[in-house]
């Protein structure tokens, strides 16, 4: 088993699967211990579920400047089986990468005829509005466990957390089991952000003259 973080360390123009299960998430320096406990945790559990061979590509390491990061994104996302999004607000409104990595998963499913969530798996990691034709999607919520504070892991809700990933792990298997086999023309699809959603008050109504 093995997470990678280095864009490096995928092949240019890849022949096969180097990737099991690509994270994506909109990279926050407040959330990278989160993220990386989380990961650890997925990492340690899909390992097992798969026998012991797991690769996971969890971005912590900037692109070389004078890289391209279209082509090392685009490289990333093809060698990778599943997409496993942390959604928040920011990951749609603040994000062309993470935009683009969701986008280019879902094209591969609607390229190949696949049933929606084929493979892709998102979960809700922050509360908060999304784009409105992400807003239906069935998504698993963690954001009630998605503390800041390292301080959390040492709470009951840290616990729950771990069973709540455990309960997808299962699911999440079976996806990268069932990926289709790869094709060098697998789509990469560019896109932008979404704009922010208009601000909605959270109580609304006239005030008393």
């Amino acid at each position: 088993m093995a997470i990678l973080s280095d864009y490096a360390a995928i092949p240019v123009n890849p022949a096969d699967y180097a990737i099991d299960l690509f994270v994506s998430y909109k990279r926050d320096p407040q959330i990278e211990y989160w993220m990386s406990r989380v990961v650890s945790i997925i990492d340690r559990e899909l390992s097992m579920a798969l026998g012991g061979s797991c690769d996971i590509f969890f971005d912590r390491s900037s692109i070389p400047p004078g890289s391209n990061w279209q082509t090392m994104l685009q490289n990333a996302t093809q060698a990778s089986r599943c997409v496993f999004g942390f959604w928040s607000p920011a990951y749609f409104t603040a994000s062309e990468w993470c935009v683009t990595e969701w986008q280019s998963f879902k094209q591969r499913e609607q390229f190949l005829g696949l049933q929606d969530g084929w493979i892709t798996f998102p979960v809700r990691r922050d509360i908060g509005p999304f784009p409105s034709q992400f807003s239906s999607i069935q998504c698993v919520d963690l954001s009630k466990h998605s503390s800041v504070l390292p301080a959390f892991w040492n709470t009951e809700r840290a616990l729950q957390l771990e069973d709540a990933l455990r309960l997808l792990i299962g699911d999440l298997a079976e996806r990268i089991k069932r990926a289709p086999p790869f094709q060098p023309a697998f789509p990469f699809t560019l896109a932008k952000p979404f704009p922010r959603p208009a601000y909605q008050p959270r109580f609304s109504g006239t005030a008393a003259a």
